[in-house]
């Protein structure tokens, strides 16, 4: 039986090992809604180092950094809590606030990255109320043995390093990755205007060092059997630049936090087996154990060398460790060459213990604070079953109907049980035009911080639900130029956010997302290849009590624009230009007020040529060329202009 997406006789059937759901042939377009794929090819061509980097070109998706210090993916109006994050089909959002530092992932052990967008497979599980971002990493399979070495350095990444040894021989495949990354911190612009928090020049508490190792193992040793094994280490340490206003009367800063992140020690564990069975049956199960330490310290201040000062309040050291781990089996029933059905059971336990001291505790004296110790051991547990049926009733239409019950255990109350709903259809009007629609209800249970942090949280929180809908069409002009057109919209009920009057999480009214988005791709006949994509939303909280109907840090346009120019002597060229605007946001207390950040304009570069028989390749590249000055956040400025230069080779 030959697969053409292993290209070899071996495993005959549709499951992947890396994919939690069976894949669709179609690029673009999912029967549950849009997808959209990027590369390695791309990756590598644009110089990207993180996840963030990777993702901020697609169209409904905004990377926003905000006081914390690290980015966040929010997709179509969602935050990145209510994005499933997905490496080889396991979720490794975090336990305590479903959110990921994107930072934390290094695109080198990338293969392709698939985005599903709020209408995604039912099978993938609660908490995708916002969509799915699947990480499929590289394997060996089908690779000569071979050995991929690069180092960069830069105004921004002081050392880079990475290491990647792919092959296989018979049923044995392997990759192994390794990477390095040191940054100083980055350069603020040089139109950066100096503040008291902040001087310029070099971002204070911007650095990064983190080092990263994947090695993942395949075997097949029948046209019926898959079997695979990934293990996962990442080390990092990085500070948390601070807001860069310390103005007590302005209403809309943050009060000044000096915080790092220490130590952060991530490990992965994945065992995976497929099995075509004879008859109409397939079967898929994997085994994950993923695990996170992690020592976060807030100081007094800029010096980041103690918590002393009786007058800081809320300084505070802590130690915590996340352990998420769960089993999932899915079986597909082939029926017939039109139809199938996929069956899901999936379990999974999360658990978050911290502990450390926090200077919070009031005295005789108004302005002193004492320390006091804290300790906190939570766990959730959660059940799902799937099941989705597709079919194809006509040579044009394809149709795919899917739902979930889940259930999540908690030990404070009684267990709480929401179900799930999909429908999706495709119609291809002719061979260069396609139609689908998408509807789906979604739901997500709340966090641990949002259940138990012992400042902010709340026992009594209702899961959120969502209602999302999408209508697009996809054109082929001629076999150079494409584009297609997406309409969505989302309406979300109880939605969580902490509430500034009362500093609890609170289930909110009603929050609707609506919007378009444009993409388009021409190949000229000389070799260049452009592509461009446009985003239009309103994001609204529906029947607002406290003024604040539009909802904040959703931009209304976002629109990218990509070249790439390969010449003749082999010099590749790649320019990409973002353009952002519209970003309200509000004062910190009522009575509300609304401000509105600066639009952002920011042009990115990079240049790469093989430097003998293409088994050496040099790269210079140059982000944010013009020296923009920007926020994607309020007193959190973006890094200025920064150079890098880099080698590459290849031995086999």
């Amino acid at each position: 039986i030959t697969n053409p997406c292993l290209g070899q006789e071996t495993y005959g059937g549709k499951f992947f090992l890396e994919e939690i759901v069976v894949e669709d042939q179609r690029t673009e377009i999912e029967t549950n809604g849009k997808v959209r794929t990027i590369k390695a090819e791309e990756l590598e061509e644009r110089g990207v180092k993180t996840l963030d980097e990777a993702l901020e070109l697609l169209p409904g998706i905004n990377v926003r950094v905000g006081n914390g210090g690290a980015p966040r993916i929010d997709v179509r109006g969602y935050r990145s809590r209510h994005v499933t994050l997905l490496i080889d089909g396991v979720p490794i959002n975090s336990t305590y606030d479903g959110q990921l530092d994107p930072r934390l992932i290094p695109v080198e052990i990338i293969d392709k990255i698939k985005v599903s967008y709020g209408n995604s497979s039912a099978i993938y599980g609660s908490g995708s109320i916002g969509g799915v971002i699947n990480i499929i990493t590289r394997r060996g399979k089908n690779e000569p043995e071979k050995l991929f070495l690069q180092t960069e350095a830069g105004t921004r990444i002081n050392q880079y390093g990475l290491l990647r040894a792919t092959g296989s021989e018979g049923d044995f495949d392997y990759f192994l990755g390794l990477s390095n990354e040191l940054r100083n911190g980055f350069e603020l612009s040089n139109k950066f205007d100096a503040t008291k928090a902040e001087d310029g020049d070099r971002r204070e508490n911007s650095d990064l060092r983190r080092s990263a190792m994947l090695l993942k193992i395949g075997l097949t040793p029948s046209e019926r059997w898959q079997w695979g094994m990934t293990i996962g280490h990442q080390r990092a340490e990085f500070g948390l630049p601070q807001n860069t206003i310390n103005d007590n009367t302005d209403i809309f800063a943050n009060r000044i936090k000096y915080e790092r992140v220490d130590n952060v020690d991530n490990r992965q564990f994945q065992l995976t087996s497929t099995f075509d069975a004879p008859g109409p049956w397939e079967f898929k199960f994997w085994y994950f154990y993923n695990s996170q330490q992690e020592e976060m310290n807030a100081y007094d201040d800029a010096n980041y060398v103690g918590m002393t000062d009786v007058t800081a309040k809320g300084t505070y050291h802590q130690e915590s460790k996340t352990i998420n781990r769960g089993q999932n089996l899915q079986a597909v029933r082939n029926m017939g060459s039109d139809a199938s059905l996929t069956l899901s059971l999936r379990t999974d336990r999360s658990d978050w213990v911290a502990n450390g001291m926090i200077r919070d505790a009031k005295t005789k004296v108004k302005t002193n604070f004492d320390l006091r110790s804290f300790y906190s051991n939570q766990k959730l547990m959660n059940q799902a079953f799937a099941a989705e049926y597709a079919c194809k009733p006509s040579k044009k239409l394809d149709l795919r109907i899917g739902g979930s019950i889940n259930r999540q255990k908690r030990q404070d109350r009684d267990n709480q049980t929401e179900n799930e709903l999909n429908l999706g259809l495709a119609y291809e009007i002719n061979e260069d035009t396609a139609l689908h629609a998408a509807a789906s209800r979604k739901i997500r249970f709340p966090a641990i911080q949002q259940l138990y942090d012992a400042a902010a949280g709340n026992a009594s929180l209702n899961p959120e639900k969502a209602r999302n809908y999408e209508l697009g069409v996809n054109h082929e002009f001629n076999e150079r130029t494409r584009a297609s057109l997406t309409l969505f919209q989302s309406r979300v009920e109880d939605y969580i956010e902490k509430n500034d009057a009362t500093n609890l999480y609170e289930n909110f009214q009603d929050y609707r997302f609506r919007g378009i988005e444009l993409t388009a791709s021409h190949r000229c006949r000389r070799p260049l290849t452009l592509k461009t994509a446009l985003t239009l939303m309103e994001s609204k909280e529906i029947d607002s009590t406290v003024g604040r109907d539009e909802l904040q840090y959703r931009p209304k346009t976002k629109f990218s624009l990509a070249g790439t120019y390969n010449s003749k002597n082999g010099l590749k060229s790649y320019i990409e230009f973002l353009h952002i605007d519209r970003q309200v946001f509000y004062s910190k207390n009522a009575p509300y007020q609304q401000a509105t950040l600066n639009e952002i304009n920011v042009t990115n570069m990079r240049f790469s040529k093989p430097l003998r028989y293409e088994s050496l390749t040099a790269y210079l590249g140059v982000d944010n060329v013009f020296d923009r000055n920007y926020e994607t956040s309020y007193g959190v400025p973006a890094p200025g202009r920064f150079w890098y230069l880099g080698l590459q080779a290849e031995i086999q």
